[in-house]
């Protein structure tokens, strides 16, 4: 039965546009669960095999007065029996002002 999910690094994720986040790694108790991760930024991506979450966030839409995107990740867990476990977290993109 699927108990715990958990985040190696479960912190909100703070990074300038253009460098890639820290790799996150993400467990359970239970190595047959199923593991979704939602919205993320684009550029960053889950690897089911390697259970991280990695890659370099990009925004093309900013806006003209927008300095900071944030994202709110949702990690979920399903086991077999159908118990889930969830967690977010936070991606915040800040815009690279550099010209």
């Amino acid at each position: 039965m699927l108990r715990h999910l958990k985040l190696q690094q479960f912190l909100i994720e703070t990074v300038v546009e253009g460098n890639p986040i820290s790799e996150i790694t993400v467990t359970t108790d239970d190595s047959n669960a199923t593991v979704t991760v939602s919205n993320l930024p684009n550029g960053v991506t889950y690897d089911p095999t390697t259970k991280k979450i990695s890659g370099t966030p990009t925004v093309t839409d900013w806006t003209s007065t927008e300095e900071t995107r944030e994202f709110t990740v949702t990690v979920e867990a399903k086991d077999e029996a159908g118990n889930t476990s969830t967690k977010t977290f936070k991606i915040t993109v800040q815009r690279d002002t550099r010209s």
